[in-house]
């Protein structure tokens, strides 16, 4: 039983890995074809996240999203440059125009 349930999860984990670049495009598409801007704060963490990093794509892609008004994705371009960047004002900015959009997040940070 152990077995079977230890192949099933490398199953399960070689299938997400082998479409990974697929969802990015998927994203890639509905950020910049469909403005919509779920899609560009998804891409901003896993860019800012995944292996190799890419902070400047992570903050561009959360740059998209906030332009489009989606609160996470300011909350994301302020968490960049608190923590990035050390840049507090621009963080303040931007966290407070995720807090004006309803992200209850960066009214913690």
């Amino acid at each position: 039983m152990l077995k079977k349930f230890l192949l099933v999860s490398l199953l399960i984990n070689f299938s997400v890995f082998a479409y990974s670049g697929d969802y990015k495009s998927y994203l890639e598409n509905r950020c910049i074809n469909n403005n919509e801007g779920w899609a560009c704060n998804t891409l901003g963490w896993i860019y800012l996240y995944d292996y190799p990093r890419d902070v400047q794509k992570a903050l561009q892609f959360f740059k998209n999203g906030c332009d489009l008004n989606f609160s996470y994705a300011c909350g994301g371009l302020g968490y960049i440059y608190k923590y990035e960047f050390k840049d507090r004002e621009k963080a303040l900015k931007f966290l407070k125009k995720a807090c004006s959009l309803g992200d209850k997040w960066a009214e913690s940070s």
